[in-house]
């Protein structure tokens, strides 16, 4: 047993081992996820909002963690500077996202 275990009764994570909502043994700090997105610049803000509210709620049911213990990062990558098969993906796919949503039509 964990020398504080035996002053004040059992650790939390020696409660339910496993679960996220309680603290990790050895750090005494809560097990937090980190969600690192990586996709092309364009989106809009609402679209972000949406997606880091749904990647968050979903990681929240998945992991049993509350979700303001979630962290989503969101890179944005220059279309430049990506490239998948030998192209870049400005050549492939253009500048980006419009307004509306959809890709724009200033690609190949």
């Amino acid at each position: 047993m964990h020398p504080a275990a035996e002053k004040k009764g059992p650790l939390p994570c020696e409660k339910i081992r496993g679960s996220s909502r309680y603290l990790n043994r050895r750090t005494k700090r809560a097990k937090m996820p980190i969600v690192n997105i990586r996709m092309a610049k364009g989106r809009s803000l609402d679209q972000k909002r949406r997606l880091v509210k749904a990647v968050t709620d979903a990681v929240a049911r998945t992991v049993d963690s509350r979700p303001e213990w979630i962290t989503v990062l969101v890179e944005e990558l220059d279309r430049q500077n990506w490239a998948t098969g030998g192209e870049l993906h400005i050549d492939k796919f253009g500048t980006g996202y419009g307004t509306n949503g959809r890709l724009d039509e200033d690609g190949p």
